[in-house]
């Protein structure tokens, strides 16, 4: 899936703040950019190899509540 340019750097952003931010309120943020899609979405996090799988209508990550911390996958 492509990004255009503005989302995909809003992705960056909100991972560079990772430290801070539990999942939740990363995929919140995320959910906002793609709540027009009823399905479920797919991001590749290209520095960290890391994989959100959400959907928008529970605005839920399909992961848990760990912070995310470099390679590791969910």
């Amino acid at each position: 899936m492509r990004f255009p340019m503005k989302e995909t750097d809003l992705i960056i952003k909100l991972f560079k703040k990772r430290n801070n931010h539990k999942l939740e309120e990363i995929g919140d943020e995320l959910v906002k950019i793609y709540k027009r899609r009823q399905f479920f979405i797919l991001f590749l996090y290209m520095f960290g190899n890391l994989c959100l799988k959400m959907t928008v209508n529970s605005c839920r990550i399909k992961a848990s509540k760990l912070h995310i911390k470099g390679r590791r996958r969910l």
